[in-house]
């Protein structure tokens, strides 16, 4: 599983005709409506993705999908669902460790907050990294992404993928997401609230302490992390998979700590040579006023 598996709700219909996939036929205004009022259902957050992302496909039509929760003020993953995309525990390192186009983060803080990556990378999606490692073995062949943003706030990501030998994701596309982004983002904001309220409750308060491998696998856990992974999950889960939003805090630690070395480097010779002028300057200046003051 590239996250956790998807817990019920509704499968994802395929959009086809007599004579194959249907990549062509939209009426958004409908699909619009049909969104923004399951938005205010008071669905949770697996049955409002589930029932949303059936509309969505309707319209969009796609092979594969995953989506995401994630914490508006960290911008990390906080759940992580998908439909044939296979274990993938590296996405969090692409997401935030290392440099890619139209990144989930990247995206949060665009006033266009969707973007396709055979736009992104002007027809040569072999130039993205994410795309190289994750998806071209996969055989993907184009991918749309969007932050569900609404008031300046992010929460959740969405990745829709079509395989190779299947039409790109085109301006249409694009439109019919941005169209309901910020609706989907509110539904996932009152879905979590409801979640929130509703989801099980620690027996023990004692901390979960999780060591993690550089490839994304469990090394050590106490008792109590295993309980909290258990919880994420919601469901029973390989003994070492190690959940999507816990690969995320990971994730995004590690980013936290680089930039940290990266300021924390030597400055240049050239560097304290511009720093010494100003000091130099500012010497000669007391000692002037020391001398005058004699006077």
């Amino acid at each position: 599983m590239w996250g956790l598996p998807r817990r019920g709700g509704p499968a994802y219909p395929r959009a086809t005709t007599g004579t194959g996939r249907a990549y062509g036929t939209r009426t958004p205004p409908q699909a619009r409506r049909e969104i923004v009022s399951l938005c205010h259902t008071g669905l949770d957050v697996d049955s409002l993705m589930g029932e949303t992302m059936c509309t969505v496909r309707r319209h969009v039509p796609y092979d594969r999908i995953c989506w995401h929760t994630v914490d508006p003020t960290t911008l990390l993953f906080t759940s992580a669902t998908q439909e044939n995309l296979g274990h993938e525990p590296r996405l969090p390192t692409y997401e935030y460790e290392i440099a890619d186009v139209i990144k989930w983060t990247y995206l949060a803080r665009r006033p266009r907050p969707v973007g396709v990556l055979s736009d992104a990378t002007h027809g040569h999606p072999e130039q993205s990294p994410r795309y190289r490692d994750l998806l071209a073995p996969r055989g993907i062949g184009d991918e749309l992404r969007a932050s569900f943003v609404s008031d300046g706030q992010c929460w959740g990501y969405l990745g829709l993928y079509r395989d190779l030998g299947q039409p790109g994701f085109d301006d249409d596309d694009v439109a019919f997401l941005l169209d309901i982004d910020a609706h989907i983002a509110d539904g996932m904001r009152r879905a979590l609230l409801i979640d929130a309220v509703t989801s099980p409750t620690r027996n023990t308060p004692t901390p979960g302490i999780v060591i993690v491998d550089p490839a994304g696998q469990l090394s050590g856990f106490n008792a109590a992390a295993n309980e909290l992974l258990d919880l994420l999950a919601g469901t029973t889960r390989p003994a070492d998979q190690v959940p999507q939003q816990v690969l995320a805090i990971a994730a995004g630690a590690t980013s936290r700590l680089s930039r940290r070395r990266d300021v924390g480097t030597l400055p240049s010779a050239h560097h304290h040579r511009r720093l010494a002028r100003p000091a130099r300057h500012a010497t000669r200046q007391r000692r002037q006023r020391r001398h005058g003051s004699h006077h």
